[in-house]
């Protein structure tokens, strides 16, 4: 669990830029109207990994909004149209403070583009025949509805960054070593040069946590607001305020031809997912304890004893919307008779369906689930239940620090026999990668063919939460 725990803080220093922030910075913020400020968002908190980049480009540069008025949406794949305003605005922020042009202009005929809507067709333009910094896909297509990957993102940017150090005559910055650590990036691939000034030269990307630089993956959101950062704070300092080149015989400024630019090949999985996750999915595990009858005393039990204890284990892995869930559980006294305080053991399985809070603009949660639970008894000889489970849960965010949840499951045992279980109360913070569960538990079961045979426990509950990209 501490190897998941330090995978995730390597992941917030990878994507975040610590120490490099634009001496316009204030000038910007005060010309944006637009700055959204982000602690109004209730899914974003200053723990998460990529607070800061998201606080500089929606408050500071306001070159990138939330998704709604509360929420930023990050974990949401962002489309090529997203990148397209995304980049633009970018580019229009530091001509407006550097007082120099960043288009290429690349002059000749433009490129005719034939899939894009009229509400976007402009800043499309702009990206494609302006400033070169989005390449068509095959057949002059734009495909603004696809989510781009990140070998895409890097051979388009990387492409631009080239001509534009070009255009301005800046000389090469001090390389970096990183990409031979990624293991995953063939040198024989058609992003592999791209890949390579991105990681090693430019600097703006860099590989995931297990080494790997996951070019077919996705772009979220909260990986372009880091990217979006990296990029317009490197095209600040490094090409635009920097100082030409002298060379011993002036020579003009290569302007750059209208010469055609390779294409990116479609990658597999060419049609977008909406709310597709990348590669691993997302964990979502959930350890603690429960002690029960701490408001009624089971009538079973003649021992005087008004504690129930217990530990239990819950992990999700999800992959987009759907997910797979086990859990377990040990309930050190279970009272099912006069003097019966032995222990119960459980195990669940089940597949999860989230049906709202993963892509949609709605804060509401909501998850769903089928699978089978299998209990065992320890008293005497024993006794085993099992039987299918059916389950939901609802998580609803008041505040970044809270929010409200309720989750049941509901057993029919094969024997014949029932179990039910009900856990309601809050979750602190909210939006965290580590967070605790605190409320209130109840539990209530008969199986048939053992007598007596019939309990419920209640009391307070608590879990650690931690989730992992």
């Amino acid at each position: 669990m501490n190897k998941k725990i330090l995978a995730v803080c390597a992941l917030s220093s990878a994507f975040l830029l610590p120490g490099i922030v634009s001496p316009y910075k204030i000038q910007v913020a005060k010309a944006n109207t637009s700055a959204y400020p982000v602690d109004a968002l209730v899914d974003l908190t200053p723990k998460h990994w990529a607070y800061q980049a998201v606080k500089y480009v929606v408050e500071n540069l306001g070159i990138m909004e939330p998704k709604t008025p509360s929420r930023f949406v990050g974990d949401q794949k962002a489309t090529r149209y997203e990148l397209a305003k995304t980049f633009y605005q970018a580019v229009q922020n530091l001509e407006k403070i550097s007082k120099r042009e960043v288009a290429l202009n690349q002059g000749g005929t433009p490129i005719t583009i034939t899939d894009v809507n009229a509400a976007n067709k402009d800043i499309v333009d702009k990206v494609v025949n302006v400033y070169g910094l989005m390449q068509l896909m095959p057949d002059s297509k734009f495909m603004g509805n696809r989510e781009m990957t990140r070998y895409e993102i890097a051979f388009d940017l990387n492409n631009y960054l080239m001509l534009l150090e070009e255009k301005f005559n800046t000389g090469s910055n001090p390389e970096r070593n990183r990409l031979s650590t990624l293991k995953d990036v063939d040198s024989n691939h058609w992003a592999y040069p791209a890949v390579k000034n991105m990681v090693d030269k430019y600097q703006i990307m860099d590989g995931y946590p297990h080494k790997v630089f996951g070019g077919d993956q996705r772009l979220t959101r909260y990986e372009v607001a880091a990217l979006l950062r990296r990029f317009f704070d490197f095209v600040d300092k490094n090409i635009v305020r920097k100082e030409p080149e002298q060379t011993p015989t002036p020579t003009a400024t290569p302007v750059p031809s209208a010469t055609p630019v390779p294409v990116p090949v479609k990658t597999p999985d060419v049609s977008a997912v909406k709310g597709e996750r990348s590669a691993g999915g997302r964990w979502d595990i959930r350890f603690g304890g429960a002690m029960n009858s701490l408001f009624s005393a089971p009538t079973t039990n003649t021992n005087s004893l008004k504690a129930e204890p217990g530990l239990n284990l819950d992990a999700t892995l999800w992959f987009s919307e759907l997910g797979v869930n086990l859990g377990s559980e040990y309930l050190f006294a279970d009272f099912h008779g006069a003097n019966n305080v032995d222990p119960r053991f459980g195990l669940n399985a089940s597949a999860q369906w989230q049906l709202l809070g993963r892509s949609e603009k709605d804060p509401l949660s909501l998850r769903v689930g089928l699978g089978m639970t299998y209990n065992q008894w320890f008293f005497d000889k024993g006794s085993i239940g099992i039987g299918p489970r059916a389950e939901f849960g609802v998580e609803f965010p008041v505040h970044p620090y809270l929010s409200l949840f309720l989750q049941d499951a509901f057993t029919v045992y094969l024997q014949p026999g029932w179990r039910n279980d009900l856990f309601a109360g809050v979750n602190i913070p909210a939006a965290s990668m580590l967070s605790l569960q605190l409320g209130y538990g109840e539990t209530r079961y008969s199986l048939n063919g053992v007598t007596p045979f019939a309990n419920n426990q209640n009391g307070l509950r608590a879990n650690l939460r931690l989730k992992l990209d």
